[in-house]
């Protein structure tokens, strides 16, 4: 008998979706205890409440959502370090390892990304398959 592996298939996009969970239960908690509400918790909040939306409808655009609302954060950051909007010391070996996190986590969004459309066309295919009794 044939195994059913429509059960085994899993989204692509549900490690990100638990992270995003994880990500707004802390930022809750670190407002409610008190800290500052900066450009990037205001970010962060905003793009995985969408996210999480896009993911629980199952969206076509959920891992474009994803890919395009991380891709400038690392960018604009240093934009604002280099402004001196961000009071923090700069460094070289810091700056390099993080460039070299950012485009490595970008390429892995990206398969991602890639693999959830995939993920939606198999799934479509498969509820449209008319099968006879």
């Amino acid at each position: 008998m044939k195994e059913d592996n429509s059960s085994k298939e899993n989204n692509p996009l549900k490690w990100f979706a638990y992270i995003f969970i994880f990500s707004l239960l802390y930022d809750a908690y670190d407002i409610v205890q008190g800290a500052a509400i900066t450009f990037f918790i205001m970010y962060r909040i905003i793009t995985d409440i969408i996210f999480l939306y896009l993911f629980y409808l199952k969206s076509k655009y959920a891992g474009q959502f994803l890919f395009y609302s991380t891709l400038p954060i690392y960018p604009i950051f240093y934009l604002l370090h280099f402004l001196g909007f961000i009071k923090v010391p700069f460094r070289w070996d810091v700056f390099i390892i993080l460039m070299i996190l950012y485009i490595a986590g970008m390429i892995v969004i990206w398969v991602c990304k890639e693999k959830y459309g995939l993920y939606l066309k198999n799934k479509e295919v498969k509820q449209n398959q008319y099968v006879m009794p």
